[in-house]
C-alpha cells in the first residue's frame, strides 16, 4: 500500500502471484495455537506427568492443561486451544494420546506414550 502522487489516498499495489499466498483459517490457527510457548509448556508438563507415573498412561483434563498455561479453564469455547496443540505434538510423533468413552456421556483423554526426541 502507498500513497498516490499528491499524498491523499492510499493505493492498494497488485502483487505478484507468487508474492503471497491465503491460507485457510483453521491452518492458520494450529500454527498459531500450536507454535507457541503454550506448546512447549504442555510438552514439558505431560512428560514429567509420563515419567512421574514410570512411562505408564494417564488420564489427562483439558481444564488441567489450560490450568497449566494460564488460560481460562471455566470455559470449554478455547479447548482447541489444547486440541491443537495436543494434534500437532501427536502429528510430530512426540505424544500419543487416545479418547476413551468411560460412560455414554464421559470421555477421558489418555496420554499412552511420551518421547523426548522426534521419531525418524
Amino acid at each position: 500500500m502507498r500513497k498516490d502522487d499528491d499524498n491523499k489516498v492510499y493505493v492498494l499495489e497488485q502483487l505478484e502471484s507468487s508474492a503471497a499466498t491465503l491460507i485457510p483459517f483453521e491452518t492458520l490457527r494450529k500454527l498459531v495455537n500450536s507454535l507457541n510457548r503454550n506448546s512447549i509448556n504442555i510438552y514439558v508438563y505431560l512428560l514429567n506427568r509420563y515419567l512421574a507415573s514410570k512411562e505408564a498412561e494417564f488420564i489427562i483434563t483439558h481444564k488441567e492443561l489450560k490450568e497449566h498455561i494460564g488460560i481460562s479453564s471455566s470455559s470449554t469455547s478455547n479447548n482447541v486451544v489444547i486440541n491443537d496443540i495436543l494434534e500437532i505434538l501427536s502429528c510430530l510423533g512426540l505424544v500419543e494420546y487416545e479418547l476413551r468413552q468411560v460412560e455414554p456421556t464421559k470421555t477421558h483423554m489418555v496420554v499412552t506414550k511420551m518421547r523426548n526426541v522426534l521419531p525418524k
